[in-house]
């Protein structure tokens, strides 16, 4: 964990190959390792960089963090590890302002249909539902007709 935190502080924009240094260490921490706590904290180092950088990199920080390593969530086995990454989907896809919404809204549905366990596609539909009433008048409207249109996928 000491390992991540350091990877973590030392990954900003100032670095040269920084979002190469920052998908290293999802693929070590996350990719690999089989410990709940270890593959937690590595996504919220993940969330911890988006927050940071969002700003001036959200379509990199989605393309090279997010998407590629949260893209198996279906499968996850660990429901301490789903949970939290639902979150962190669910969150981000209320705040993202680049064209990734639509991936996140994807892979909530993709969770909400395929997921592991009952219990996992639950807590996606769930996040589905809070992210449409959330979202009513916040979003663009082409943005809340996708995740209605989803959600109409489950009738």
């Amino acid at each position: 964990l000491e390992a991540l935190s350091m990877v973590r502080e030392h990954t900003h924009p100032a670095h040269t190959g920084w979002l190469q240094t920052a998908a290293g260490m999802m693929e070590s921490f996350y990719g690999v390792d089989n410990d709940d706590e270890v593959r937690i904290r590595s996504l919220q180092a993940v969330w911890q960089l988006v927050g940071d950088y969002r700003v001036m990199y959200e379509e990199e920080l989605m393309d090279s963090l997010v998407l590629p390593f949260l893209s198996s969530l279906p499968k996850e086995p660990s429901e301490t590890v789903w949970t939290f990454a639902l979150r962190f989907v669910s969150e981000l896809s209320r705040s993202v302002q680049c064209d990734r919404f639509s991936e996140l809204l994807e892979l909530l549905a993709k969770v909400a249909n395929q997921g592991d366990s009952p219990a996992m596609r639950l807590s996606a539909l769930r996040c589905l539902l809070s992210l449409f009433e959330t979202t009513f008048s916040r979003i663009p409207p082409s943005r809340f007709l996708s995740v209605y249109s989803s959600l109409l996928s489950f009738l």
